[in-house]
């Protein structure tokens, strides 16, 4: 080796290279300014030869070898730098060229480190994951990463054989935020990231940003474009009074091409009279945790085209359809490639109890609040949607949420609220509120609440609804009895209605919670094949008739009867334009008839009344309902034979008449069929 080469070695730096224990490899690789001289090292462990290229003159200097493990240097005779690239040849005699990579350092701005550091980085997408940009004039891949705790971190995929000592990043600030610039590296490479722990471990681990995952069983983040965030201008319309919102998954309208059936969706949703859709996680994550669980919040599932997504959803837009999503910010897989421990200690997780197979966010850690306040803004600025459904909520708002005496600690006031998610769901309904007009944040809890839906101002925590599951599982469990025992359980039906009035309520029958085939939904219900189907009308009437906005599955096998069922529902619906939140539109009529499991109540209407009488039980009877005077008409039922049952509207207007034993009170006598719900229009004119 030349002396003069030798002597400016940094020995204890070389070898904080060759072990990967370097945080900033930049300030030995590539080219440094040496008096007269330029400097070059490179470290490439699966060369024999290195050559540096001169990329103005073309000019080449051969690179000594200075350590086996493939550490090579040079001191080329020029005062100033210039732009050069490596001509390796491997131990195989194999040619190839490699761009430096030191040359350019990505730059994180002290006014995004600020924001960065208080939680309020709303955006965070923008600068974190991997992003095809182009820097002095020089196009490649920037990197960034948070990990405060590694003692190294390294670019690793297949454009460096996953070799973690190839590409290490560079440690930019003291705040722990990682970054390398890679010429030439494009979409469509894979990549992850190889965490070296204190303790000398490694691992690799995904890109918490990752927007793309590659298909198949593996889980490798995928190098995408980034779409015009600049020119995302999409106007939003005012949510209408009446919301009636079809559920599904887009997974259900996959063809065996891997294309989405928008087709079919937007079909459906027309024909029916829906004007929102609500779709669940666009990761296609269930529950149940798949062989990798949810590889990235960021990422669409692999078998979902980004092309597809975008033609569905501006399909609905041109028809006036609102499109929301379905987003759990509440946890995350636990497994070892993902978020859970990430750098070594615990960034992403309160801590290590799983609960439902995952690990909760830590909503006190600021990294943590710019993560998931940037997730919310990604989804509705990248696909133009018109609202987010937040699932988890119970979860994010009680620290013992599934937790038993000794698994949790009480705040800092002695209660079981998590502060900390609180401010963070207040916190996220304010910025999206302020970011994007008539946007619709929903709620998806199952607790009975007070103060979901009220205005930040009047210390509610900000959502326009609470997408109520609890309504669905009291429901659910209801229908399932046997028709013989549901008189047992007659004030289970009150149950249903409880609160109808504390929240701004959507009633829902998810698609996730009972499926989209006949077979499954059916399970649901006790008796034979024709007393499944009039529980099912029963169970859509009333969602449909009491107070809430509407949120109903989409029933793939659903036959034309079904499918005119939820078209009169709907359109009555939206035609009335019931007052969903005036509590003066509702008014029971009977809710203590547990002997023949038969409630009534009104419904008023802009400029109309009707009564609502549903049976619950399999039996024919009549029955005397207390009304106020006036002529009735019966102007729907659900055992129509329209809808599937075998019933005929009654063209005769029913007369009320006294009520016996007491002259003061007026009624009106039915003929009730079997799981049955009717409505009947009441005028004021009496004969």
């Amino acid at each position: 080796m030349d002396n003069k080469l030798y002597k400016l070695m940094n020995w204890p730096e070389i070898e904080s290279i060759i072990y990967s224990e370097c945080d900033s490899p930049q300030d030995i690789l590539g080219m440094h300014t040496v008096g007269q001289n330029q400097l070059v090292q490179a470290f490439f462990p699966n060369a024999e030869y290195v050559n540096v290229l001169n990329l103005s003159d073309d000019k080449t200097y051969h690179m000594e070898k200075v350590d086996e493990e493939g550490f090579f240097a040079c001191l080329i005779p020029s005062k100033k730098s210039f732009k050069h690239e490596y001509i390796i040849e491997d131990k195989n005699g194999e040619v190839s060229n490699s761009p430096e990579v030191y040359d350019i350092i990505p730059q994180f701005w002290l006014s995004l480190l600020d924001r960065f550091k208080e939680g309020t980085l709303y955006d965070s997408y923008r600068y974190f994951g991997a992003h095809v940009t182009e820097i002095k004039g020089v196009l490649g891949t920037s990197f960034f990463v948070y990990a405060p705790n590694a003692v190294r971190v390294s670019v690793v995929g297949d454009f460096n054989d996953w070799d973690g000592r190839v590409n290490p990043m560079c440690k930019i600030n003291d705040c722990g935020i990682y970054a390398l610039f890679i010429p030439e590296l494009s979409q469509g490479h894979l990549y992850k990231y190889e965490i070296k722990l204190r303790n000398g471990l490694t691992f690799l681990k995904r890109d918490p940003y990752a927007f793309s995952i590659e298909k198949g069983d593996n889980d490798a983040s995928v190098i995408s474009l980034d779409f015009e965030y600049e020119n995302a201008k999409y106007k939003r319309n005012k949510q209408p009074q009446n919301l009636s919102i079809l559920s599904l998954s887009l997974e259900d309208y996959l063809k065996e091409d891997g294309l989405l059936d928008s087709k079919s969706i937007l079909n459906y949703v027309k024909k029916s009279g829906f004007n929102a859709v609500l779709t669940d996680d666009l990761s296609f994550c269930k529950k149940i945790v798949t062989k990798y669980g949810k590889p990235s919040l960021y990422s669409l599932s692999p078998k979902l085209s980004v092309n597809d997504l975008e033609t569905l959803i501006d399909s609905l837009h041109k028809e006036n359809i609102s499109v929301f999503t379905t987003i759990d910010l509440s946890g995350f897989i636990p497994d070892d490639c993902g978020l859970r421990g990430f750098d070594g200690s615990k960034i992403y997780e309160y801590d290590d109890r799983e609960i439902d197979l995952t690990l909760s966010f830590n909503f006190d850690n600021p990294y943590v609040r710019n993560y998931l306040l940037s997730l919310c803004d990604y989804y509705v600025k990248r696909f133009d949607l018109d609202g987010l459904c937040i699932g988890g909520i119970d979860r994010i708002l009680y620290l013992d949420y599934k937790r038993n005496d000794g698994e949790w600690s009480a705040n800092m006031y002695g209660t079981n609220e998590n502060l900390g998610g609180v401010e963070f769901l207040k916190h996220l309904n304010s910025i999206m509120h302020k970011r994007y007009s008539n946007i619709c944040m929903i709620a998806k809890d199952s607790l009975v609440s007070d103060n979901l839906t009220k205005d930040l101002s009047d210390f509610g925590i900000g959502f326009d609804y609470k997408l109520h599951t609890g309504f669905t599982k009291e429901a659910i469990t209801y229908f399932h009895y046997d028709l013989n025992e549901r008189k047992e359980h007659y004030n289970e039906l009150f149950e249903l209605t409880i609160g109808m009035y504390c929240e701004k309520h959507i009633l829902p029958i998810l698609n996730s919670q009972i499926g989209c085939e006949r077979e499954s939904i059916y399970s649901f219900f006790s008796g034979i094949e024709e007393d499944k189907a009039s529980n099912l009308r029963l169970l859509l009437s009333l969602i449909y008739l009491l107070p809430g906005r509407k949120c109903l599955p989409l029933f793939k096998d659903a036959d034309e009867k079904l499918e005119a069922f939820f078209e009169f529902l709907n359109s009555f619906y939206f035609e009335n334009e019931f007052d969903d939140e005036d509590s003066e539109a509702f008014d029971w009529v009977d809710f203590a008839d547990s002997n023949h499991d038969v409630i009534s109540f009104v419904r008023k209407a802009k400029d109309k009344e009707y009564l609502v009488v549903m049976n619950f039980s399999d039996a024919t009877f009549k029955r005397g309902i207390e009304v106020k005077e006036g002529l009735y008409k019966e102007v729907f039922s659900s055992s129509l034979s329209k809808f599937g049952g075998n019933e005929r509207l009654s063209s005769k207007l029913k007369e009320t008449k006294v009520k016996k034993g007491n002259a003061g009170k007026r009624e009106i006598t039915l003929n009730l069929n079997p799981l049955c719900a009717y409505v009947y229009e009441k005028t004021p004119c009496q004969k």
